[in-house]
């Protein structure tokens, strides 16, 4: 009950708020980052975007008055006195110690960050809440005790025994911090991880990420010239191992082999397995049927337009491509991996949407989600959950005895 006073005084309050992220280049944790500053924008409070690595922006809140900046650690490091050594002895140590680099490097631009923080303080004043989003963040900030921090894990841990040296590290970025994670399936991961490595965070819970509905719908019927008047299964994201876009190929060559589908596959992104991608394609013939478009700076219009939006991921934090397809007005196939699939898709008939792991299984429940209606009800009750007001009442909620 107190709490919910608590919740209730703070709304009336204005919050000074940083979203801090690693960078703004395209990618659903990015996006997110972008939405999230909106919704609190929305709400009245003044929002400071920060990210920390000199990347191409490629991805802005709709909000043109949101503060972002660049605090760019590794510049900031070299300016040091010690800056070019640290670099370098840093280098070393990882060598010796593996996959360390981010405890050296971190040490002192987590210091860097926080000077670098106060400097925009006294012009804006001091920061209520800090919101750092992603393991590539915690990593370059995490030589901190700061209170204010939330730190939001995105995606599930894949190696649950990660040995001394791995637990050690885990305890660095975790120990005595706040830890929100997006999605049930990363919570009880998270919980499993905790056990394993001897964590102890100062309060972990489970807050999800916030869609901007209207906005998708708006941006999903802009024309995109790109797009093509044939119809399309979709397949969206970085070309990365996690996503294993290979298991879509396979089951799309079953679906023109075995059920005749009519249907181009479009895989629209970019990423490291790109070449090897178009090379399997051209391994089973199916060049003439498989496109690659590149980044799609407006995702929502092709989802829009498509046949139905394929997610073949090995596993994910939350999975908020589902939720923008279906905030775009397209139908959703998804294999049941760990994480936040289910959070989304067992909801009534959206269970149906969801296939095992073989390229079989993938291929069939395409094609009978090619053929039935789309489930506008139970594609409401999923959207209601990513209401931004929500989200962000709880965000306030989980401050509240902080302010007040």
């Amino acid at each position: 009950m107190k709490c919910s006073i608590q919740a209730k005084i703070i709304k009336d309050i204005i919050l000074n708020i940083a979203v801090v992220v690693r960078t703004l280049r395209i990618g659903g944790m990015e996006r997110v980052a972008a939405n999230l500053s909106d919704a609190f924008k929305k709400k009245g409070h003044n929002v400071t975007l920060i990210y920390l690595k000199d990347k191409p922006v490629q991805i802005k809140p709709d909000d043109n008055d949101i503060d972002i900046r660049l605090l760019n650690l590794d510049k900031l490091l070299l300016r040091t006195g010690i800056g070019f050594f640290w670099i370098v002895l840093s280098a070393f140590l990882n060598i010796v110690f593996r996959k360390s680099l981010f405890v050296w490097k971190g040490y002192f631009q987590t210091k860097i960050f926080f000077r670098e923080l106060k400097k925009i303080e006294v012009k804006k004043g001091k920061f209520d809440l800090i919101i750092a989003r992603g393991q590539g963040t915690f990593e370059l900030i995490w030589n901190h005790r700061d209170q204010r921090v939330i730190q939001v894990c995105e995606n599930i841990f894949r190696h649950k025994n990660p040995g001394f040296l791995g637990r050690f590290y885990s305890r660095l970025l975790f120990n005595g911090k706040k830890i929100v994670c997006v999605s049930n399936g990363v919570f009880e991961d998270f919980l499993e991880y905790q056990k394993s490595c001897f964590i102890e965070p100062k309060l972990l819970k489970m807050i999800t990420n916030p869609i901007d509905i209207e906005s998708i719908r708006k941006q999903s019927k802009l024309e995109v010239k790109e797009i093509p008047d044939y119809p399309y299964i979709l397949g969206l994201g970085r070309f990365v191992p996690q996503k294993n876009f290979f298991r879509l190929i396979k089951a799309y060559r079953i679906l023109v082999d075995e059920y005749k589908i009519p249907h181009k596959l479009v895989l629209a992104g970019d990423g490291r397995e790109k070449n090897a991608l178009v090379s399997f394609v051209r391994e089973l013939n199916l060049e003439s049927n498989v496109f690659f478009p590149g980044f799609a700076f407006n995702p929502y219009a092709w989802m829009a337009f498509s046949s139905v939006f394929v997610l073949s991921s090995d596993f994910e934090g939350l999975g908020m491509v589902i939720i923008e397809a279906f905030a775009s007005g397209t139908n959703v196939v998804a294999v049941n991996s760990p994480g936040g699939v289910k959070d989304i898709m067992m909801t009534g008939e959206l269970n149906e949407q969801l296939s095992d792991f073989t390229p079989e299984s993938l291929a069939m429940v395409i094609y009978k989600t090619l053929n039935k209606p789309i489930p506008h009800e139970e594609i409401r009750k999923v959207l209601d959950k990513f209401s931004p007001d929500f989200i962000v009442s709880q965000y306030l909620e989980l401050i509240s005895k902080e302010i007040i």
